[in-house]
């Protein structure tokens, strides 16, 4: 199976990427809280997951289902015991929560890549400093604040039953407003490399594709928020070239 992400890593593609940057427009946001010591802040995938999955709990999505995906990778590996107890300790954006939702983030690998990349979540690799937990409460308000702001999402999390391929065979999106298919990337680099791109347009061309057709129909725009750099990045669905649209709908999804 190829997920999304695997592909859009694999996939030759123009200089500069399919969609170009220029497309996007960059709205800064204010602040109200600075991160604590940003150069050297942690970073990492089970960072950005944190994020994501609390951002979606405090949005009122069930626990279970925000880290249905680390409860799977747990599975997998016989440690749904220990998942379940860092589930439960997940209450509201507390260190405590905070501190179990990283641990659990770190099941997620499993599901998406494999054992080989799974490390002991229990161990001192996981276990945030101080510092760490005041960057992650920061970066889930500058999520909330976000959504306050551009629109609470109406889904999130999705699949694209009936739009995958031979090529692509696993994938999920992050968020959908009524008017904006959003991902979330808690970077320090630069948002808008050609893989991030690529892979948010590969999203909305399957969710054209998918049983969910209705709902892709309505969006008028793709885009990301960084809450790292607490910034908004947007791009219009109607700029963008039709031959960009024929080819990766084509050749990079296999449609």
């Amino acid at each position: 199976m190829t997920s999304v992400t695997n592909r859009v890593k694999s996939v030759p593609q123009p200089r500069g990427g399919y969609l170009s940057s220029k497309l996007f427009v960059k709205q800064q946001l204010d602040s109200k809280r600075e991160l604590v010591d940003e150069p050297n802040m942690r970073g990492g995938s089970a960072l950005g997951i944190t994020v994501d999955y609390f951002s979606r709990f405090m949005l009122g999505e069930n626990p279970r289902q925000a880290w249905q995906i680390s409860l799977a990778g747990a599975e997998m590996i016989d440690q749904s015991e220990t998942a379940d107890k860092l589930l439960a300790q997940i209450t509201g954006l507390n260190d405590q929560s905070l501190q179990a939702a990283y641990r659990l983030a770190g099941f997620d690998v499993v599901r998406r890549s494999g054992l080989a990349h799974f490390q002991n979540v229990m161990g001192p690799d996981f276990e945030l400093s101080t510092a760490d937990l005041t960057n992650l409460t920061i970066l889930v308000e500058r999520v909330m604040a976000f959504f306050d702001q551009f629109g609470k999402p109406i889904h999130s999390g999705m699949v694209f039953a009936g739009g995958y391929t031979n090529v692509i065979s696993t994938g999920d999106a992050d968020f959908m407003a009524s008017e904006t298919l959003w991902d979330l990337k808690v970077v320090k680099s630069n948002v808008l490399n050609k893989n991030n791109k690529l892979q948010i347009l590969v999203y909305y061309l399957m969710g054209l594709h998918s049983i969910d057709e209705a709902d892709y129909l309505q969006l008028d725009s793709i885009g990301f928020f960084n809450p790292r750099e607490n910034a908004v990045y947007r791009c219009k669905i109607s700029t963008i070239p039709d031959e960009v649209i024929d080819e990766v709908t084509t050749k990079v999804i296999g449609y």
